[in-house]
């Protein structure tokens, strides 16, 4: 789980798409502006993707990843 954020913004950075984590779903739809983030706060995802069957991680890794992507920006 991730500290308490005072204050968060990933706004106009157009590399990021997918689905806003759980963890950062109560941040304001402004922090994630220009981006081609879904749900959280923002618009439900239009299509969640499974994990496709030939992906070697399991959730473990996943969430290690997602959450070291999000602790440095």
């Amino acid at each position: 789980m991730l500290p308490k954020l005072a204050q968060f913004n990933v706004s106009y950075n157009g590399q990021l798409g997918g689905a806003v984590p759980a963890s950062l779903a109560g941040m304001p739809t402004s922090a994630f502006l220009d981006t081609a983030l879904c749900g959280g706060p923002l618009a439900p995802c239009a299509n969640p993707s499974p994990p496709s069957p030939g992906d070697s991680k399991g959730v473990r890794e996943e969430e290690e990843d997602r959450r070291e992507m999000w602790t440095h920006l």
